[in-house]
């Protein structure tokens, strides 16, 4: 995946080029919080916490938020970096 951004940098804008670049950040962070979640009675050793109620409310949230930020997030940003593209487009072709 890293090596796909940094071949879509090329060419593009400053601001293309960092939403791209916020893009990677959001997949690393949002992807890394699923098995975070699905490990987390296992990491922390609270064994009694995450097999109660409170933990899996606790479960249930981290995967609510990994959730809303690889798709929701992860939407709006590739909604801007069309935006971008379109605007720099427009811009290329009035010039010409």
């Amino acid at each position: 995946m890293k090596k796909v951004i940094n071949e879509g940098k090329e060419g593009l804008s400053a601001d293309a080029q960092k939403i791209l670049s916020n893009i990677w950040v959001l997949f690393l962070v949002s992807w890394f919080l699923y098995p975070g979640a699905y490990l987390m009675p296992y990491l922390t050793g609270l064994d009694g916490f995450f097999f109660s109620e409170d933990g899996v409310m606790a479960r249930q949230l981290t995967y609510t938020i990994a959730d809303v930020c690889s798709k929701v997030i992860y939407g709006v940003l590739l909604g801007n970096l069309a935006l971008k593209l379109s605007n720099n487009k427009e811009m290329v072709e009035l010039s010409n």
